[in-house]
């Protein structure tokens, strides 16, 4: 009697999933997948205070940005958002870390304070800068890393040909 009853219980139980994955599937097939949602644009205060700001992986910033005065008397007089924009990639994230990618119309509400350029024998040079957006500050000091050797790399060719006119061929 044990037996019959487990049985019973048991093709009610795969009687019930079954059913229950038939369900399933017809509700799959009804709706349609909904669409990928878009990042809606957070407030300005998290905007400005969850501020990201990178170097642009598309543009030889090494290349095109002058650096030379920054480096040679270590201020950073010469470097501005206006300077610096078209190297940068900036986004901010919302509390629960969706990614915000920046329009035209952001960036020009965007602005840089505290610009300071720093070197170091040991480390790569340095441009550090807080970033605003609508008078709100970042809650991070932004920095932005680089190499003296990659950059004067790029800029120096040396002349191979010089050497030729100072000195002797064959001694």
């Amino acid at each position: 009697m044990k037996k019959i009853i487990y049985l019973v219980c048991a093709a009610q139980l795969l009687f019930a999933c079954g059913k229950e994955e038939v369900r399933q599937e017809q509700v799959c097939k009804e709706t349609p997948a909904p669409a990928e949602p878009k990042v809606e644009r957070p407030s300005d205060y998290i905007w400005g205070s969850r501020l990201v700001v990178e170097w642009n992986k598309n543009v030889d910033y090494l290349a095109k940005l002058d650096l030379d005065e920054a480096i040679a008397t270590g201020s950073a007089k010469s470097l501005s958002w206006e300077v610096l924009r078209p190297y940068l990639h900036l986004y901010s994230s919302h509390q629960d870390g969706r990614v915000y990618q920046l329009t035209n119309e952001d960036l020009n509400d965007i602005s840089l304070s505290s610009i300071k350029y720093s070197s170091s024998e040991y480390t790569k040079d340095e441009i550090t800068f807080v970033a605003n957006y609508k008078g709100v500050s970042s809650q991070v000091k932004q920095m932005l890393s680089f190499s003296k050797q990659d950059y004067f790399s790029k800029r120096i060719k040396p002349n191979s040909e010089f050497i030729k006119t100072k000195f002797v061929a064959g001694v």
